[in-house]
């Protein structure tokens, strides 16, 4: 699976370049950036949800950047147990293609890449030059990372989650999100999948799933 007509780049990272893939249309509606899962289990800008994300961006008319964190792939540095890597992601970020100031930006992760984005977005201190409208984010590894910044966050966010996945429990799923206006926040369940929402299989439910949560997200950010 790759992402229609991707273009190769580099982005100058805080540890060096970073290897990057934009999918770029002639007339994009929007942006978006998507984070990879975790670089010490296999995780790259090739994951397949992470392709499969960047599709359903790209089939919305969307300018999407994928891109491997430190130390993966052919990115520069090494891993730094998610310290640095939210930097790395602030980095994406500001590597977009400038864009009319009101194109909308969507900041979306995967596992480990939905904890450094939102830790990107929810720390007090440099916020991303460029701010995202917001915020995706698929399977987050709630019982490894903390999501209670949640209640903080003032984007609209929505969350997908296997509903079999032992990384993102229901409960864990309804307590970081009780608290958030429900106008802004919208939580997707696959039934029957785990931390790879159902990739291993067919990827149906996830399909069905970003339609839903990325239609619900462009209502919400669109001028």
């Amino acid at each position: 699976m790759q992402a229609p007509d991707a273009r190769k780049l580099e982005i100058a990272g805080p540890a060096g370049r970073l290897q990057a893939s934009l999918t770029s249309p002639a007339q994009p509606h929007l942006q978006a950036v998507v984070a990879h899962p975790h670089p010490l289990y296999g995780g790259t800008m090739d994951n397949l949800v992470v392709l499969q994300t960047a599709l359903a961006f790209s089939k919305r008319g969307a300018e999407t950047l994928r891109f491997n964190f430190r130390g993966v792939g052919h990115s520069d540095g090494r891993h730094s147990e998610g310290r640095g890597e939210v930097d790395d992601l602030q980095a994406a970020l500001q590597g977009l293609p400038k864009q009319p100031p009101d194109l909308p930006i969507v900041l979306a992760g995967y596992s480990f890449g939905g904890a450094m984005a939102l830790a990107l977005m929810t720390r007090s201190e440099d916020p991303p030059a460029q701010q995202p409208n917001g915020l995706l984010l698929l399977a987050p590894p709630m019982t490894h990372y903390d999501f209670a910044t949640l209640e903080s966050c003032t984007l609209p966010v929505a969350v997908i989650y296997g509903e079999n996945d032992d990384l993102t429990p229901l409960h864990l799923v309804r307590s970081s999100l009780g608290s958030r206006d429900p106008e802004h926040t919208l939580a997707r369940g696959i039934s029957g999948v785990g931390h790879d929402l159902g990739t291993s299989v067919s990827g149906d439910g996830l399909s069905e799933a970003l339609d839903r949560s990325l239609d619900w997200l462009l209502e919400k950010i669109r001028p």
